[in-house]
């Protein structure tokens, strides 16, 4: 019986710690990539505002093949969206509606998750014209995880950005070849 209650008392005073942990931390951080691509910005823009062309260079398209998607709008419009549903726990279920467009410069989402968890946040895409046939491309999201979960922003953030470089490098290989 003593055992039990030296168990119970470091499982609490475990969990104690862990709490204090996290209400230190940042509960968001700013994620982005960026790479160069050898195209006009307008070639570049007119190409990433599609969400069919989306599926060609996104790693969450590769994750499971087997996802179910629904398109409704006129795609890279406004108001356009995308749902998904896969039990791919990266994939999950969600949509993403397109709700800015700055014509040649950014797009902004309004990214919505249910499942596996409930999230929403606004990624976006900026093209910079370096010159006339050059463009930055920034993939950037602002990462917004809930205390006490925030403990793990920061993994949850390098893979974020990783996959948003894996993706640009895929786009970047379409669009130059």
């Amino acid at each position: 019986m003593k055992i039990i209650k030296y168990l119970l008392g470091f499982i609490v005073l475990l969990i104690v710690v862990t709490l204090i942990y996290a209400s230190t931390l940042e509960k968001s951080k700013l994620v982005e990539q960026s790479i160069t691509i050898n195209k006009p910005s307008t070639e570049i823009f007119n190409y990433i505002k599609l969400y069919k062309n989306q599926l060609k260079y996104s790693v969450w398209s590769e994750m499971d093949p087997n996802t179910k998607r629904e398109f409704s709008g006129t795609d890279g419009q406004l108001g356009s969206i995308h749902k998904w549903e896969s039990e791919h726990e990266q994939v999950g279920y969600g949509s993403m509606e397109l709700t800015k467009i700055e014509e040649d410069k950014r797009l902004e989402w309004n990214l919505i998750f249910t499942k596996p968890f409930q999230a929403q946040s606004t990624p976006y895409m900026n093209t910079n014209m370096l010159d006339s046939n050059s463009t930055q491309v920034v993939w950037g999201c602002d990462m917004t995880i809930p205390f006490p979960f925030n403990i793990f922003l920061e993994d949850e953030s390098e893979k974020l950005s990783n996959q948003f470089a894996t993706s640009l490098d895929k786009l970047k290989s379409i669009l130059e070849n």
